[in-house]
């Protein structure tokens, strides 16, 4: 029911607006998500073009406006990457096709290549070869290049702000403390028995110690992808694409290498990954985006990082904590990864609070 609401949609409104008429849509993949129905299909029009294209159309929610508001902030960002990027350049976007917030729909281009955390994934990291871990170092190092394009072409800029959406709160610092502090308030909530009270405690002492050593300096402002891991790039060759600005914001350019960091680091949480392959590919994509640090000191790099860390982690504790049934197998498998990242959180915190 969901696909052909999508092909209804898709031949009533791109058609509209001057665009050729679409004479037909064929489905050629579909994707059932938590959060997302997408549908992979061909686009034949009466002026004889044919284009690959992902449709993608939000999961209603309560509150209806906000999905609205991710649609179209999503769109605006895409559109205006499109717009200042070489599109056959080294560093890509899709092309942005349609639109429709109140269907909370958004449609873009296909672009060629395979996304990268399948790439990563495909290899146990192990037992692969030099000449592939190679290859993933330099899709690593295209990902951090792709990030500095990102945010040197998004300086100052709030996603939506050419379509005239109302600006978002900045993503700085504060607000990322705000919002770990509300997490972690939920977390204690939801599950009272995984962070012990003294814990918390620190928890918030160390944000709001390194928030007042953050704020002796300025902050730098530009759109912040909000979801940027290995799953939302596409590599093909010596190009890369950024996929999928859902989640965008606008705020601290340190966030979304910290999220890349922190996702790349949950790899270690498997046992076919290696811990020193994995922090090889943060070194490549820490080169890439061309900051002065590698895996061993990047969460100390500044204040800022040290709170970036904690808001992840907390997060990270909120999404596992989701589901209580500790006894099942896959619930013993996520406590024992949040046992496993509170004692690395309490390390964390413990090092910079000194003996």
């Amino acid at each position: 029911m969901r696909a052909q609401s999508v092909l209804w949609m898709l031949g009533e409104q791109l058609g509209t607006e001057g665009r050729p008429v679409v004479t037909r849509i064929e489905p050629l993949k579909l994707l059932n998500r938590r959060l997302s129905f997408i549908m992979y299909c061909r686009i034949i029009t009466d002026d004889g073009r044919d284009r690959l294209a992902w449709a993608k159309i939000l999961n209603p929610s309560v509150n209806p406006e906000i999905k609205q508001r991710r649609v179209a902030r999503d769109f605006d960002l895409n559109n205006h990457l499109y717009g200042a990027i070489d599109t056959t350049g080294q560093f890509r976007v899709p092309e942005p096709v349609y639109h429709s917030p109140e269907h909370r729909l958004v449609v873009t281009g296909h672009i060629a290549g395979t996304v990268l955390q399948t790439k990563i994934e495909s290899h146990a990291l192990g037992f692969t070869s030099a000449r592939d871990i190679r290859g993933l170092e330099y899709d690593c190092r295209l990902a951090g290049g792709w990030l500095r394009s990102f945010q040197a072409l998004t300086e100052g800029y709030c996603p939506g702000q050419e379509s005239g959406i109302e600006l978002m709160k900045v993503k700085g610092a504060g607000r990322i403390v705000e919002q770990t502090i509300d997490r972690l308030r939920q977390l204690v909530d939801e599950d009272p028995r995984l962070l012990e009270p003294a814990l918390v405690s620190e928890i918030t002492y160390f944000l709001n110690t390194n928030l007042a050593d953050h704020r002796s300096g300025e902050e730098a402002v530009c759109s912040i992808h909000g979801d940027f891991f290995a799953g939302n790039l596409m590599v093909d060759g010596e190009t890369i694409a950024g996929l999928d600005f859902e989640s965008t914001t606008w705020g601290s350019p340190l966030f979304d290498p910290g999220y890349f960091v922190f996702q790349l680091e949950t790899l270690q949480e498997k046992l076919r990954y290696k811990n020193s392959i994995v922090s090889h590919l943060v070194d490549a994509f820490l080169n890439g985006y061309g900051i002065d640090t590698d895996h061993k000191q990047f969460w100390d790099y500044r204040p800022e990082l040290r709170i970036i860390f904690l808001s992840l982690a907390i997060s990270r504790l909120l999404s596992l904590s989701a589901n209580r049934r500790w006894t099942s197998a896959r619930g013993i498998y996520r406590h024992m990864i949040a046992r496993n990242l509170i004692k690395r959180l309490k390390s964390h915190i413990r090092f910079h609070q000194g003996p």
